[in-house]
């Protein structure tokens, strides 16, 4: 599997094989007739598109060993494993358009990717189908063709055999002829003079050679028409087995195509159940995955939303409770304090005491330190909750004697001394 970024550009070299019918593997050249590649992700409409368009290429070109090096520019696909459907057209007259329109789909060896590094961003595919019809028809038209040139051959090896034989017979005609006036004028020549009687020999020497000669030249013709007449048993021959080969390319074409888009639509078929029963075992591991993750998060969750309502329940009192001293006598040196007491008990001790000054002074431990005689307000702030502050009067007089009995005596200690309020 090449795993490559669905931003980069990259290329492919598509290989095409076809799978005959007994199961043998043949590379085949792209198609000869206007074609369409058109390629895709699963969950992504954007598609990209390559081919043959009224017999020009378009966004491909052919490497030396017939595959097909497809330039992937701006292309726009999605993520996703990618796919390519290979639709092309073959001339058939029984079509009301006079083409028979065939599709095929692959899944490739590619998946686009939107993170991490790139992958490998070329390499070779391979598109095998049995509906091999393209190439066969390819290779029953390339072998029709050749039988037709071998007819035309022996049919021009006829012809031209037959002209040899038409200048023999002339030339033999010729040399009957000369022959005959030869043998004429020896016979005149012997009769007319003795003395011309070796010349006679002679001519007449040369029209028996020309006789020969003739009689050679009628055996050559008689030979050249032997050969044309075979020539031309071979031209039928031909004609005969470039007929019977163009027969038995549309026989292979038609069976294979049937035998071929069988086949292939059972294989896309177990493609694709395969297909889905994979994606659907991915989504369940997925679906558990997040779910674990989910009950997961909610643990940590929980646990950090306990850890935080106890954080808040030390931090924020519900209430508030404060006891104070209302009076102190002047040059009393015990030490006095204002009490705070939050609610809940375990509450952080984050407690302010302000004090007006007038009588008492108070720091933060709640201490109060006399100033002089008369009143003040002490003010008890919890930080956290301020709205359940309170505060306290606290007056500083004077000491005064206790007096009992309608206040009409002194109240006095065991010791005997004075008791003061």
């Amino acid at each position: 599997m090449q795993y490559i970024n669905n931003n980069s550009d990259f290329a492919l070299d598509i290989a095409l094989k076809a799978i005959l019918p007994d199961g043998a593997e043949l590379a085949t050249a792209p198609p000869n007739c206007d074609f369409t590649l058109t390629f895709g992700t699963r969950y992504d409409e954007a598609k990209y598109e390559v081919g043959r368009y009224n017999g020009e290429p378009r966004g491909y070109t052919v490497n030396t060993d017939g595959s097909l090096h497809v330039i992937f520019d701006a292309h726009g696909l999605g993520l996703g494993r990618l796919g390519c459907m290979l639709t092309y057209g073959i001339p058939d007259s029984s079509y009301p358009d006079g083409v028979a329109t065939v599709a095929t789909s692959y899944e490739l060896d590619v998946e686009l990717i939107g993170w991490g590094a790139d992958g490998q961003q070329s390499g070779t595919v391979t598109l095998a189908t049995e509906a091999a019809a393209v190439g066969a028809a390819q290779q029953a038209q390339a072998a029709a063709e050749k039988a037709a040139a071998d007819v035309v051959t022996a049919v021009q090896t006829a012809q031209a055999a037959e002209q040899t034989a038409k200048a023999a017979l002339s030339t033999a005609g010729e040399a009957v002829v000369t022959a005959n006036e030869s043998v004429k004028h020896a016979d005149l020549s012997a009769q007319a003079s003795e003395a011309s009687r070796q010349e006679a020999a002679a001519s007449a020497n040369e029209a028996r050679e020309a006789v020969q000669r003739a009689s050679e030249a009628v055996a050559a013709a008689g030979e050249a028409i032997n050969v044309a007449n075979e020539a031309t048993v071979e031209a039928r021959t031909a004609a005969n087995a470039a007929n019977t080969a163009a027969d038995n390319a549309n026989t292979a074409a038609d069976k294979i195509d049937k035998c071929a888009l069988k086949t292939e639509v059972a294989e896309l078929d177990d493609r694709l159940t395969a297909g889905l029963a994979s994606e659907r075992a991915e989504r369940e591991s997925i679906d558990n995955e997040l779910i674990a993750a989910l009950n997961s998060e909610a643990t940590e969750r929980a646990a950090g939303d306990a850890a935080v309502a106890d954080m808040v329940r030390q931090l924020i009192p519900s209430a508030l409770a404060v006891e104070a001293p209302r009076r102190i006598t002047l040059g009393n040196l015990v030490a006095q304090y204002v009490v705070a007491r939050l609610v809940p008990s375990d509450t952080l001790p984050n407690v302010l005491f302000l004090s007006d000054g007038k009588a008492v002074a108070v720091d933060q431990t709640g201490r109060l330190t006399v100033v002089g005689e008369g009143e003040s307000v002490v003010q008890v702030v919890p930080t956290m909750h301020t709205s359940i502050a309170k505060s306290v009067r606290i007056s500083v007089e004077r000491p005064t004697l206790r007096l009992y009995d309608t206040r009409a005596k002194l109240r006095l200690t065991q010791s005997g001394g004075l008791l003061l309020n």
